[in-house]
């Protein structure tokens, strides 16, 4: 009789982009509003960059105060007057318009970014190599000459 072959898990989600540490022209992509572990409400700023011609998407994550609505792409929040969001947004544009959509600022828009890799979890332990990521860890400023224009 053959033996039946039978998968009880399935790993599932793409693996996260894994680069070298430095510095990189990165393409604004969009953001989404999520809560990591269920209840910390967090704004991820996602980005693309080339690294010898392949592209690969990176995350800035951010603290919010609050979700308004459903999370997802394009979602609402509320962010503090300290928070580092605010002070980055502030730095890179110059003002903040109440009155405007402030994420439109955004679009289309490079940036000279710092990614360093996550190579320990949230205990501090050490991440395997299959399990270690990039992720930005500064936005600099804006870039203007970029390989993107």
């Amino acid at each position: 009789m053959p033996l039946k072959t039978s998968h009880t898990v399935e790993l599932v989600g793409e693996q996260p982009a894994h680069i070298p540490d430095g510095v990189y022209v990165c393409r604004f992509e969009g953001y989404l509003t999520k809560y990591m572990f269920g209840r910390c409400p967090k704004l991820y700023l996602r980005f693309s960059t080339f690294l010898c011609g392949q592209q690969y998407m990176l995350d800035k994550y951010y603290n919010v105060k609050e979700i308004v609505g459903s999370c997802g792409a394009q979602g609402k929040f509320k962010l503090g007057r300290r928070s580092n969001f605010y002070r980055d947004y502030l730095r890179l544009f110059g003002s903040f318009p109440l009155t405007l959509d402030q994420m439109a600022v955004w679009e289309g828009k490079c940036f000279l970014c710092e990614v360093k890799s996550v190579k320990k979890d949230a205990a501090g332990d050490e991440l395997e190599a299959d399990l270690q990521y990039s992720k930005i860890a500064k936005i600099i400023e804006q870039a203007l000459d970029t390989p993107y224009s």
